[in-house]
This record gives C-alpha cells, structure tokens and sequence, in this order.
C-alpha cells in the first residue's frame, strides 16, 4: 500500500486563492508569519514548507533558506511526498545524515505516493530511476505521469521528445505527444518548435503547418533561434511573425545567434534526460525554479488570512 501525503496551498489556508497578482513585500510578511509560528511551534512540517516556498526566514536566530526549509519538513514528516517533491525541485539536498539527490526525492516523493504524477515527470526528467524495486527509464516516468494524469502538458511534450510512447494500451507518436501538449497549453512555444520540426499536426480543431507552427512558436519566444533557423529553412520568402514580416534571409540571421535552451519543466523543476550540457541543465533547473517561486509568490499574496492551525501529521 502506497501512503499519500499531498501539499494543497489552498487547504492549508482559511481563505482562498482568488488572485493571481503579488508583490515581494506581502510575500515577505507571510514568511515573516510563517517563522513566527515555527518559533512557538517547530513542529509544523506544512509550515517549513510554507517558509521554503516564500524564500525562506530565520528562525530562533538561524537562517533557513528554501532547500533547508523543505529538508526540515521531511525530517519532521518523513511520509510528506510533497514536500520530498519539492525537494527535488529544488536539487535537493541533506536529510539528516544523508544526502539526496534531485531524482532520490523524487523516488521516496513516489514510494509514499506512487500516483504523484508531477514526481513520475519529474524523476523522467532525471533519466529515470528504481522505484519499489522496479526500474523505470526517463520514458517509463512520461508514460506513468499520464497514465496518473491525462493532462500533465509537459509529460506530454517530453514523452514526444523521446519520440512518443504508449499509454493506457494506446502508441502515441512524437507528433501526437506534441498536439496533445499544445491542446492542454497552447503556451509552450518549445512544443510549438517540435511539433513543426515533425512535420505541423492538428492543435484543436486547426491544423498548423511546420511554418505556422514555428511562427507560433516564435511569438510565444523571439528569442527561441532553433524556430528562427528552422523556419529560414522552410519553402517561401519570408512569414509574419507577431504581426511583423520577417524575409527568409532575416529568419536565418536571427537563427544564428546565440542559441536558447530547447527545454520546459514544470515544477517545477526542465532538462531532458541523457541530453545537454550541464550547464544547459543548471538553466533549466533555475528557470523551473523561478516559475514555481513566482507561483508561489501569487498564492501567498492572495491569503486573505492566516492562522497557524497546522499539525505536523
């Protein structure tokens, strides 16, 4: 029997999240709530969590920043799969005496809570690992990931980068995984990219020619140059791209300049599993990292209020 112990911002709170605008100072007060309540009560496993995602805070005189926050977390609940989650996202890092890598948290994230379909991505992102004794390559995770949630966008989009696969008796191809991604969120313009490098496909009830895809692309990300080379090279003079003609000749200038990372993770913790540099992994780790801190940010400001009522169970 898998034990399952989730995070839900909203239920820890006695109001909703009924806005998605913040600012740094309100999130600074929570945190400021957040240490305060540690302080009476070290205890509350939520609470670390809590701290850690605001940035961190000092409590009792010593500073926690995110990583140790979540660290505390699971060493006072060790059945918290979230948290572990979390931790991952973050590069993980020392619990106790032993240090935990990315994927290890996402493997004891996944032995609490075997359906956590963000831990199965995640993990996929790190190539894979054994999970209850079983071995599950960077593809399996994809596949586990939907098989737990139909509409996980980026397992979608990173099982159609390691060229599509089955899921729930169906094959879908590296196309199918694209369209199936662009359909959930049309906002990702490295799915846009890749379902034009194979070839266009139906998003919705249009379909996208390899052309119209990598201008879709391009006016999600002007600075995504792999779109920008690639559409140099499609047949024809030249495309608008966000209202604005670029020629054949100006795509393929601005398809040889510096290239930007071709990867998008969630939780976020986004490499590819066996591809890139390290350096290109450090990028997409902290681009993940800073959209789940942003998100965090809009959570935290929209509590209307809150009372540290947490148990650590």
């Amino acid at each position: 029997m898998h034990r399952r112990r989730s995070l839900s911002i909203g239920s820890m709170s006695s109001g909703s999240i009924s806005s998605t605008t913040s600012s740094t100072s309100s999130v600074s007060y929570k945190a400021l709530q957040f240490a305060t309540a540690l302080e009476a009560n070290p205890w509350q496993a939520k609470v670390w969590v809590f701290l850690g995602l605001s940035g961190g805070g000092s409590v009792n005189g010593i500073y926690f920043d995110t990583r140790k926050c979540l660290a505390r977390a699971v060493t006072i609940d060790p059945d918290f799969a979230g948290a572990w989650n979390l931790l991952g996202n973050r590069g993980g890092g020392q619990v106790g005496l032993q240090t935990y890598t990315p994927a290890a948290c996402y493997v004891r994230a996944l032995e609490i809570d075997f359906t956590m379909a963000k831990a199965w991505h995640n993990l996929g992102m790190e190539g894979g690992g054994e999970v209850s004794g079983d071995t599950y390559s960077g593809e399996d995770c994809f596949i586990r990931a939907l098989e737990f949630d139909l509409r996980h966008d980026q397992a979608w989009y990173n099982l159609g980068k390691a060229g599509g696969g089955e899921v729930e008796g169906i094959f879908y191809s590296e196309d199918d995984c694209f369209e199936r991604a662009l359909t959930i969120n049309p906002s990702n313009a490295f799915a846009w990219k890749c379902l034009g490098a194979a070839g266009g496909g139906q998003v919705g009830a249009t379909y996208y020619t390899s052309a119209k895809c990598f201008t879709k692309a391009l006016e999600l990300d002007p600075q995504l140059t792999a779109a920008w080379k690639l559409l140099s090279e499609q047949a024809g003079s030249g495309w608008t791209v966000g209202g604005l003609w670029c020629s054949k000749e100006e795509c393929k200038q601005r398809g040889s300049r510096t290239k930007t990372p071709d990867s998008f993770v969630c939780g976020t913790a986004s490499h590819h599993s066996g591809t890139g540099s390290d350096k290109q992994i450090s990028k997409d780790r902290k681009m993940c990292m800073v959209t789940g801190l942003t998100l965090a940010v809009s959570a935290f400001a929209s509590l209307s209020s809150w009372v540290p009522a947490f148990s650590p169970h």
